[in-house]
């Protein structure tokens, strides 16, 4: 997988509310020791990821 189509499935992860089709999307794009930082959040790996997603989504609707 090339680097745009990467960022693309990494995105559409942040598109879903379902947290199995983000599981097949980090699958497809992210290493499951993968990391996130922006200014109020800090993840590692997968499960901490779809956390924080579906968290943004709770605190976000339609985000």
């Amino acid at each position: 997988m090339g680097e745009r189509q990467t960022w693309e499935t990494y995105a559409a992860a942040w598109g879903t509310h379902s947290p199995q089709e983000r599981q097949r999307l980090f699958e497809a794009a992210l290493t499951p020791s993968c990391t996130y930082t922006d200014p109020l959040t800090a993840t590692r790996g997968w499960e901490e990821l779809e956390t924080a997603m579906a968290d943004f989504h709770g605190r976000v609707p339609g985000g």
